[in-house]
């Protein structure tokens, strides 16, 4: 079945390459482009629905009907929409300074000063898909995510000390 993500490429964010005749050659051409450029100038990578976002499960840009979520998949995912976030965090501080701003696939995909609203709308259009929220802010803030594993493994600790 072909990857609806990448469109069957096995590729997120072909568009950033310029030089079509890359993309033509196939996947090794592409494959070798990402290699010559800088870390987090371009945000091209294997797709992180056939693939993990490193290699492909399979053929590249195809699928089982259900492939598994993986902690690479959802690695990748993040590294693409946070290098996204960090390139137009120059022009964001200038236009959405105090705002929510949502990334999905490589690209601002909405913004609201209302970060409710905002993850209202990108859970009804991006419901299978990895979006990056943040808040346009001068200094950096930093994430806390509450862990399942933070609070289960004082208690697995001290099972069976008696």
């Amino acid at each position: 079945m072909k990857c609806k993500r990448c469109n069957g490429t096995g590729f997120l964010n072909l568009n950033q390459i310029e030089d079509q005749s890359v993309i033509d050659a196939g996947v090794d051409s592409i494959l070798e482009w990402i290699e010559r450029q800088e870390p987090y100038e371009y945000t091209v990578c294997v797709c992180d629905y056939c693939g993990n976002g490193f290699e492909w499960y399979k053929t590249p840009g195809e699928i089982d009907e259900l492939e598994p979520v993986t902690s690479d998949t959802l690695r990748c995912s993040f590294q693409r929409e946070w290098i996204a976030f960090q390139q137009l965090l120059p022009l964001l501080l200038k236009t959405h300074l105090g705002k929510y701003v949502a990334f999905a696939e490589g690209n601002l995909v909405d913004e609201d000063k209302d970060e409710i609203k905002l993850a209202k709308r990108i859970e009804q259009r991006y419901r299978d898909r990895f979006v990056l929220i943040r808040q346009v802010c001068q200094e950096d803030t930093e994430d806390q995510l509450p862990s399942p594993e933070a609070d289960i493994l004082p208690r697995m600790n001290s099972w069976g000390s008696s």
